[in-house]
């Protein structure tokens, strides 16, 4: 199958609070695991959202047009998509500020921050337009020593 990439930022329309951000994480976990999507989902501290979706293209497509109708979010805008070699993330990745909203016992790994400039030179070594974006999505939260 021909793999296929979307990279995202949208803009929560609210802020979640700590109940409300895991159930949409459990929620966009399952979801992404039964249709073959992995990728990375940031959220950061001032309620934006930067998602990476990998999978067939048909797949991604309609997870994004599906994201775009989510009264949740707002503004949505596509940063790069186009076909996928290999998948970078083999799991579906939460990254936080604050590793302890991520649900328990789901398949998924959770990041924070601090630990995501390594990861993304690691698993997409060969991606620097996508290690770039990821990035800048979270330099306003990272220590000015920490990358």
């Amino acid at each position: 199958m021909p793999l296929y990439h979307l990279l995202y930022h949208s803009c929560a329309s609210d802020s979640f609070t700590s109940e409300e951000l895991p159930r949409l994480l459990q929620q966009s976990s399952l979801m992404n695991q039964s249709l073959g999507i992995t990728g990375l989902l940031l959220y950061t501290p001032d309620s934006r959202f930067t998602q990476l979706l990998e999978g067939s293209k048909q797949q991604v497509l309609d997870i994004y047009q599906r994201i775009v109708r989510d009264r949740r979010n707002h503004s949505c805008e596509v940063l790069m998509e186009g076909p996928w070699s290999r998948r970078s993330f083999t799991n579906w990745c939460v990254g936080l500020a604050d590793c302890n909203l991520a649900p328990k016992g789901l398949p998924m790994v959770c990041l924070d921050f601090q630990q995501l400039p390594n990861v993304l030179t690691q698993v997409a070594p060969t991606r620097p337009m996508l290690v770039h974006q990821l990035l800048t999505a979270i330099e306003p939260f990272m220590p000015a020593a920490s990358y």
